[in-house]
């Protein structure tokens, strides 16, 4: 009996931790030129579609970035980058306890929309 209650007092306390990694969702990526050249410095913005939610960031030397601890739900994604333009991700899925890998390539000479209308309507 003793050796019963040992294992549901296990059971209870990993399945309580299980349920609060489950919440932590995160988004990464890296932002590339011609597939080949890492871009620094580009901004990433992350919108909620539901919930209104807007996280933004930029990528590091690698071209990297990283948005932890995103809440499950659907969200548009867009990458700015000066001189190139805006590329636009109208829809991801993010679900509980799932990285979510976006990568955004932009190519030479190729003409893309500005970021700034979409900035701006987010911000409202």
């Amino acid at each position: 009996m003793k050796a019963l209650s040992y294992l549901l007092i296990l059971f209870i306390a990993s399945s309580t931790g299980a349920s609060d990694r489950q919440k932590i969702s995160s988004i990464e990526g890296v932002v590339t030129l011609n597939t080949t050249l890492h871009l620094a410095g580009v901004t990433v913005g992350v919108d909620g579609l539901a919930r209104g939610e807007h996280i933004q960031g930029n990528t590091d030397g690698s071209g990297y970035y990283l948005f932890a601890e995103v809440r499950p739900g659907a969200y548009s994604m867009w990458a700015d980058a000066k001189g190139y333009g805006c590329i636009l991700i109208p829809r991801i899925a993010v679900h509980y306890d799932e990285r979510v890998r976006q990568d955004f390539n932009f190519v030479r000479g190729k003409a893309y929309g500005a970021c700034e209308a979409f900035e701006k309507k987010k911000r409202k």
